[in-house]
């Protein structure tokens, strides 16, 4: 374990390299982070929130988080699943949001995640959709007491706001 825990610190860093980082979602990044981050035996959740906040940080991770189908497909196959993994995510970032302060929080770095997807169009579409009660889920932990939890939530607000389509539901519906 101490092994798997320094080899994900050194992920993290190394996620911050956009052709590395790259190359680590062509291998099934996502899939595996977004599967052990739901794992209810998972000791180092949160290095793992922590890994997927720097890879999301680049438009293929984020991309690939959001589950766009690429561009050279010319089927609607994966169109379907497109948002499914960010709810999984904001399912577990919202059932753990009470934290008691000073616990640790190691879902914390999934409101970073959240942000960095916004700043993809594919990703301010989606938590601009009235149907899937994305943005108002997150919307709560503007006001949080754990500042990344809350600067998450703000970024996705912001990210939003830039989505002109998005200006009518987020004056009528919020």
């Amino acid at each position: 374990a101490a092994i798997a825990h320094q080899a994900l610190k050194a992920l993290i860093n190394l996620a911050a390299e956009e052709d590395f980082c790259a190359q680590m979602v062509q291998a099934g990044l996502i899939t595996r982070l977004v599967d052990a981050i739901k794992d209810p035996d998972n000791k180092m959740r949160e290095l793992h929130c922590a890994l997927l906040s720097n890879a999301t940080q680049h438009d293929v991770a984020a991309r690939a988080l959001l589950q766009v189908p690429a561009p050279e497909s010319t089927s609607a196959a994966g169109s379907g699943m497109m948002g499914m993994f960010v709810q999984q995510l904001l399912w577990a970032f919202s059932k753990t949001g009470k934290v008691a302060p000073g616990e640790p929080d190691p879902y914390q770095w999934l409101g970073p995640v959240f942000a960095n997807i916004t700043k993809v169009p594919e990703g301010r579409k989606l938590f601009a959709q009235t149907t899937n009660g994305l943005l108002a889920a997150v919307l709560p932990y503007m006001s949080h007491s754990n500042l990344i939890r809350r600067g998450g939530a703000i970024a996705v607000l912001r990210n939003v706001c830039s989505e002109t389509d998005a200006h009518e539901h987020l004056v009528k519906g919020l």
